[in-house]
């Protein structure tokens, strides 16, 4: 019985029971903390997704119809795309915010004639008409295809661009040498 009354038992009702203001505060300013952390990864993590899935769409745009170009091209021939050099088209209503910009290009190859004819001997008849005829084999044969696939976001006044570049060989063309005279 003595220990009982040693210990002081609290019974007072009339004081309120509770946090200090002290407590309360650090306990907002956590909270507050969290939240702010929470929301701002939440934001950037959603501005990643939004960006990655933008780039899958493009990725699979630029394959898909780059692919349908070479396709035309190896069966076609580049006579289908004669007569204009830009195509302008959309994907559909699957993606009605892509559109696709077809460009296609001779390619160009500098003129040798000059380096070769630079030197103390120069260069002969026989080799300026070989670079000459290879030359213009390279401009029938090699064709440059850029694909330009632009997304017009409705928030947004311009729209974003990617390209690809690539070159289409037609293996078909012959390589026509000039007559070398007897050699």
């Amino acid at each position: 019985m003595k220990l009982l009354n040693k210990i002081n038992f609290k019974n007072d009702k009339s004081k309120n029971s509770g946090f200090s203001l002290v407590e309360v505060v650090v306990a907002l300013g956590i909270l507050v903390g969290v939240i702010t952390v929470s929301v701002s990864t939440w934001s950037g993590n959603y501005k990643k997704k939004t960006k990655v899935l933008l780039i899958h769409d493009v990725t699979y745009l630029l394959e898909k119809k780059m692919l349908e170009t070479q396709a035309r091209l190896t069966w076609q021939g580049v006579a289908t795309f004669k007569g204009q050099d830009k195509e302008v088209g959309d994907f559909g209503e699957d993606f009605p915010d892509y559109t696709w910009t077809l460009d296609l290009q001779e390619i160009q190859i500098p003129d040798f004639r000059a380096l070769l004819t630079a030197g103390e001997e120069g260069a002969d008849e026989v080799t300026l008409a070989i670079m000459e005829s290879v030359s213009e084999y390279f401009k029938s044969a090699v064709t440059e295809i850029k694909l330009t696939v632009s997304y017009k976001p409705k928030n947004r006044e311009k729209p974003i661009k990617y390209s690809l570049a690539t070159y289409h060989v037609d293996y078909g063309k012959q390589l026509s040498l000039p007559n070398l005279g007897g050699l």
